[in-house]
């Protein structure tokens, strides 16, 4: 039997779709992976700091391909394949606003005469995910400016309604958008119980002596 090219599904069409469902059962289940466009690890640092913790980081790959930098695009495999365009030669962070001596420091400033040193943190998004990472790479951070108060962040400006400033805090109090009392971390299934200011108790929660952070989430 012969099939009329009518009839016969066009292969844009048939790709689209196939993307379509993968990218269903992706959020509904699991990330898909996503080849990282990152380079080489970076070497010569030192390792086992008095910060680390002690589970299970993430893997490279899950790391360096999640993210949430919207210049590069809105999914968030999208930075990792899009970043490559942008140029970190001669990079230098700007220091302003209430301080002392507001400057610029190129990189070879920063860095001279200190060692890097690895640190793996607990990093948890409001929007409910989670993960075990390395320390951010200081080229992450372009201008540092000094305010005498507590600046607006942009989901309080967007949606105020959704997140306070200290929703990654407590979760024990729900915000309007969804509730912070569990995580999924990525690369697994079964969502986990959040833990109170992240796990760091011991080292932050000073900060907030006094506030009432049912009220202040």
């Amino acid at each position: 039997m012969t099939i009329r090219s009518s009839e016969i599904t066009d292969r844009k069409l048939y790709i689209s779709r196939r993307q379509f469902v993968q990218a269903a059962f992706g959020a509904a289940l699991l990330p898909a992976a996503i080849p990282a466009a990152h380079g080489k690890k970076i070497d010569g640092y030192r390792q086992g700091s008095p910060f680390d913790v002690s589970e299970p980081r993430n893997s490279w790959d899950h790391i360096t391909s999640f993210n949430n930098f919207y210049e590069f695009g809105s999914e968030k495999g999208d930075p990792s394949e899009n970043a490559r365009r942008v140029k970190t030669d001669n990079w230098s962070v700007s220091v302003e606003g209430e301080c002392a001596k507001p400057m610029r420091w190129h990189i070879e400033h920063i860095v001279k005469g200190e060692a890097l040193e690895e640190r793996v943190y607990r990093h948890r998004c409001v929007e409910g995910w989670s993960m075990e990472y390395g320390f951010k790479h200081v080229k992450a951070i372009a201008k540092i400016k000094f305010v005498e108060k507590q600046p607006s962040t942009a989901w309080m400006r967007q949606v105020p309604q959704w997140y306070g400033f200290y929703s990654n805090v407590n979760p024990g109090v729900s915000p309007q958008r969804w509730s912070q009392a569990t995580e999924r971390r990525i690369g697994e299934f079964f969502q986990r119980k959040t833990l109170m200011f992240n796990g760091y108790g011991d080292q932050v929660a000073s900060l907030y002596s006094g506030m009432d952070l049912k009220k202040n989430f």
